[in-house]
């Protein structure tokens, strides 16, 4: 007795558990909301403190003309997070939620990134030259790659599960 209309069709392995357009576009379109969301509270943060402290309108100046010197890397690593939970929610196949992803990513990137500066100041005093070294420049380059590589990892993770369904 023929039971294909109750039975599900088998899933071959090669079909992709990825939805790779949907995953870019919103990994793309979430890192310009997280750098535009840092830039603009980054701004608050800075005209508020104008207001509290009272400053003179020279002291102003200089802010505003080292703004991106001063906000340039956090800006870019809110970016890289908010990019890497963009793919983590949208380029799996399944309902997941941003918020849920974006705390998941923060908290493991963030422990990470302790672990990261923890092992760059103890091994800091043997290089006693001010400008940036080689293995300042890996730190750097690991710090901002924490989030896409846990975005990654998150994202076979899920369609591993997916796999096994």
């Amino acid at each position: 007795m023929p039971t294909a209309a109750i039975d599900p069709p088998e899933v071959s392995s090669s079909i992709p558990r990825l939805n790779l357009f949907r995953g870019l576009r919103a990994a793309v379109l979430l890192g310009i909301v997280g750098a535009a969301a840092t830039v603009l509270i980054a701004l608050c943060y800075m005209v508020v403190g104008w207001f509290v402290f009272e400053t003179i309108a020279i002291d102003r100046s200089y802010d505003l003309q080292h703004f991106w010197s001063r906000y340039n890397m956090a800006i870019l690593g809110i970016s890289l997070l908010f990019t890497a939970t963009g793919w983590a929610t949208y380029a799996p196949r399944g309902e997941y939620r941003f918020i849920i992803n974006l705390g998941i990513l923060g908290v493991i990137s963030s422990v990470l990134w302790i672990l990261i500066a923890t092992v760059r100041n103890a091994v800091a005093p043997w290089y006693k030259v001010e400008r940036e070294t080689s293995l300042q420049v890996f730190f750097d380059v690991l710090a901002y790659a924490v989030p896409l590589l846990v975005g990654l990892l998150l994202s076979i993770v899920r369609c591993v599960r997916l796999r096994g369904k």
